[in-house]
């Protein structure tokens, strides 16, 4: 329910809104109660997003909301970031950089950096992490231009986070697709890893159907630059067109965000389906 709130930007039911009522606990449920925040800044700034459609400005005193309203986007997003911060040592990603000399972005790969995690679980968290501080960073940019669209200062942070985290998004994907070969590189030292293509195009559809909501949330955001965007949605493409999603498949089309309806929206998997507990 929360992700359909996000999608259609509406409120959320009181009863829904504490997640340890229905056994969360843990990271699950510091996570679903920043995306509950998340959904009601977004229904907010669509409310003021009118105002000011309407009434070509915003009076003072929705300036004033506007402003609170950004302080709770910012509080939310440096919350998310600390998420991190306590999952296990054994969730953490290792960074790579392929050797071999490809004309990027492919369409395996975006850049010649790569993530790795020791399990393609823990990549599903990683990847709703990236995801996550991509849309709450495309919020504020949107409540800052509310505000004041003559100030670019604030907003050049959020667009610096969201084109980070949109480029850890992408190197994330060949390991999701497995698309790359982890083993051990036994000359670098203990603990060192060694990255290989995979030419095997071999690919289970539940590996990368991991990776279609956090895809589909930068996919789906303005904010994030044309190059990754355009990537994502390619990507969601290749992956609707072997699960044999209509939908996704279409990603690559113009029309793909504005078709969408109450009924014919693609099939995501919930946080429970995507978690791994510790």
């Amino acid at each position: 329910m929360i992700r359909s709130a996000l999608l259609r930007n509406i409120a959320l039911p009181e009863w829904i809104v504490d997640g340890s009522q229905f056994g969360e606990s843990g990271l699950e449920l510091e996570y679903d109660g920043l995306m509950v925040r998340i959904v009601g800044i977004r229904e907010q700034f669509m409310t003021l997003g009118k105002v000011e459609t309407t009434k070509g400005s915003l009076s003072p005193d929705l300036i004033s909301s506007a402003k609170e309203l950004d302080n709770e986007a910012r509080e939310v997003d440096q919350a998310l970031q600390k998420w991190p911060t306590g999952f296990p040592k054994s969730w953490a990603y290792q960074r790579h950089t392929l050797q071999e000399p490809l004309p990027y972005p492919t369409k395996d790969f975006y850049s010649a950096t790569v993530l790795t995690y020791s399990s393609l679980g823990y990549a599903a968290v990683w990847n709703l992490y990236l995801a996550t501080r991509i849309l709450i960073n495309s919020s504020r940019v949107s409540i800052l231009e509310l505000i004041d669209p003559d100030d670019p200062e604030q907003r050049s942070e959020c667009f610096s986070i969201i084109a980070d985290a949109a480029n850890d998004l992408a190197s994330s994907s060949p390991f999701c697709r497995q698309a790359i070969t982890v083993t051990d590189d036994l000359g670098a030292g203990s603990g060192a890893k060694f990255v290989t293509i995979n030419m095997n195009e071999h690919e289970e559809q539940h590996v990368s159907v991991t990776t279609v909501w956090p895809l589909s949330m930068a996919a789906g955001l303005s904010r994030v630059e044309v190059k990754p965007r355009a990537w994502f949605r390619t990507e969601l493409a290749r992956i609707g067109r072997m699960i044999h999603d209509s939908v996704l498949a279409g990603a690559e089309k113009e029309e793909w965000l504005k078709g969408w309806g109450d009924h014919d929206r693609p099939s995501l998997p919930t946080l429970s389906e995507q978690w791994i507990a510790g």
